[in-house]
């Protein structure tokens, strides 16, 4: 990583599980906090984002999480899950890409597309054909991002963020 300016990525190891928890909840809050319950956030933060559930995550021998970092310093990751089904993905050898998240100030430089460059690459190095996400039906602008990135929905499906039911759209392209 010597490249000023330039973005690079490596794997999360079990080292990173602390900077995971930390920018997990970070991010995922600066996302979808304003527009949720503070109680149901909480909830979903502590479940979700808990030093226990990201170092079984990082064990999980299906889990890659990937480390975006400009100058040296983390502003993104992304999470896939191989071999991952779901009822509505019609394609073979599905992976779900189940998070991506780019810190405040990176957003609208490229980044995410970066960031999904690299998680479609890894997955078609894991031989996987077709990749899937659930995305809030809320969040527009994510859905816009994956639609001029090819991928189209399919169904919709519960999310539960705290006490709240929510609906995510699943959406999937070939890889």
């Amino acid at each position: 990583m010597t490249e000023k300016n330039s973005i690079q990525f490596r794997q999360a190891v079990i080292a990173d599980a602390e900077l995971l928890v930390e920018m997990g909840r970070r991010t995922f809050e600066t996302a979808f906090g304003p527009k949720n319950d503070p109680a149901d956030m909480k909830d979903y933060l502590d479940k979700s984002f808990s030093l226990a559930q990201i170092m079984s995550e990082l064990e999980d021998e299906n889990s890659i999480f990937f480390w975006a970092f400009k100058d040296g310093n983390p502003i993104g990751y992304s999470k896939l899950i191989l071999n991952k089904e779901h009822p509505c993905v019609v394609g073979p050898d599905p992976v779900e890409l189940q998070r991506i998240y780019v810190e405040t100030q990176a957003i609208g430089h490229g980044i995410g597309t970066k960031i999904l460059a690299a998680s479609l690459q890894e997955a078609r190095n894991a031989d996987q054909k077709t990749i899937w996400l659930g995305v809030w039906e809320e969040n527009k602008k994510a859905i816009r991002f994956y639609e001029r990135h090819g991928f189209a929905k399919m169904c919709g499906q519960d999310f539960m963020l705290g006490s709240d039911l929510q609906t995510d759209w699943v959406m999937q392209r070939d890889l």
